[in-house]
């Protein structure tokens, strides 16, 4: 029936990568580039973006250390050891298109809000809401992303309950938000 076309790459990178792709574009239009999405002001803010996400993961990383050893010193140390130590300096930098650097910063979101609702009693929704979206744009990135579930019962105190945490005040707004985010995998699958 003649070649076909199949999309194998998922969503999440576009879903990221697009208000750095609408920068880009409006720089392009402005100053007379070729609006093609692969000229000189693309790459750069796409550039910009894998910067912007690195730094963030490394931020949420530092934080996640910090909620779980309370010492600044490890917050500080690991996240440069880890940063310099693998190759997530050559993902961030070099190889800013590909989806590991992009991986690391919403599992480092996905832990450190998870760190927060099962630890922190204020603002338990929000907690929640914020663990799940990085959860759900991770998975989009990368589908295997979705196995950060299984490190959740390392996070879990032993008083921790979650029918009188987070669900004895559920509303319109926690179904809702719950299905924003299942439509992003929806959209994926």
């Amino acid at each position: 029936y003649g070649p076909k076309r199949v999309n194998k790459y998922y969503t999440g990178m576009s879903f990221v990568l697009f208000p750095f792709f609408v920068a880009g574009h409006i720089y392009a239009k402005l100053f007379h580039y070729a609006p093609d999405g692969f000229s000189r002001p693309y790459q750069v803010s796409i550039g910009i973006g894998s910067l912007f996400y690195l730094l963030l993961g490394l931020l949420l990383l530092r934080a996640l250390l910090y909620k779980l050893f309370h010492s600044k010193w490890i917050a500080t140390l690991v996240p440069l050891l880890y940063f310099f130590g693998s190759h997530l300096f050559t993902y961030g930098i070099f190889a800013n298109t590909l989806s590991h650097t992009y991986s690391f910063t919403f599992a480092a979101g996905f832990l450190y809000f998870a760190v927060l609702f099962f630890r922190e009693p204020g603002h338990k929704s929000r907690s929640l809401f914020l663990m799940l979206a990085f959860l759900v744009i991770g998975a989009c990135i990368r589908p295997l992303n979705l196995l950060l579930v299984l490190t959740l019962p390392a996070f879990i105190p032993k008083t921790f309950s979650l029918k009188t945490t987070v669900f004895e005040r559920i509303n319109l707004l926690h179904i809702l938000i719950l299905l924003v985010l299942l439509s992003a995998i929806v959209w994926q699958l």
